[in-house]
Formats: C-alpha cells, sequence, structure tokens
C-alpha cells in the first residue's frame, strides 16, 4: 500500500507518514521546518533562517542551522523522503509534494471560495 505523507505548519508543526508523526521534536529543528514549510518549494536563505530563530544570531548561526538541517534530513531519509530537503547555494528547499501540505490545500481551499 502507498504511503500517506502530510506536511503540517497550521497547529503544531509535524510531519506524518501513514499517520505516524517522525521524530522532530526539538524546538530549533520544528522552527527550521515551518519556516521552510511557509516558503515550500521555493529556496529560503540561510541568513533568513538565522534572522529568525535568534534575534542577534551568534558566531556560530551558520554552523547551526545546517546541523539542525542535517538532523531533519537523517529522519526524513529513515522515512523514504531524503529528497523532499535539498541545498542550493546560500539556503535550502522543501518539497512536500502536491496536495500533502496543509498550508497548501488552506490557500487552495480560500481561492476556491473566492471564486
Amino acid at each position: 500500500m502507498a504511503e500517506v505523507v502530510r506536511w503540517r505548519v497550521l497547529g503544531p508543526v509535524e510531519v506524518t507518514v501513514d499517520g505516524r508523526a517522525l521524530d522532530i521534536r526539538r524546538p530549533q529543528q520544528r522552527a527550521v521546518l515551518a519556516l521552510l514549510l511557509l516558503d515550500a518549494d521555493r529556496v529560503v536563505p540561510v541568513r533568513r533562517i538565522e534572522s529568525a530563530l535568534w534575534p542577534e544570531p551568534p558566531a556560530g548561526a551558520r554552523t547551526q542551522v545546517q546541523v539542525c538541517v542535517s538532523r531533519i534530513r537523517a529522519v526524513l531519509r529513515g522515512a523514504g523522503l531524503a529528497g523532499s530537503l535539498v541545498s542550493h547555494p546560500g539556503g535550502y528547499r522543501l518539497t512536500p509534494g502536491a496536495g500533502r501540505l496543509d498550508l497548501g490545500e488552506f490557500v487552495a481551499a480560500v481561492r476556491r471560495a473566492r471564486a
């Protein structure tokens, strides 16, 4: 049977596969995941992630973001979602897939309601 993957940013930030939440519990990792989901399918610059995590990013902010993304990737890879989060020059892009992100479904429903 095909796996059902859901990405949620409205309410608690989480990723589920067949109804089972992936182990992304650390607040900093959840914050990075939320930022990437809010700009799904677009490159999010590392500087934007840094400024969202810290009022004044510490000296090792870039490294901390890299570690955070690496840990998120490890969880995604373990769930068969390795290609969802990719690096780009100066940032990261998360691609949840059509119809899998609650925010995308909400936006589409609002557009339909307005039409």
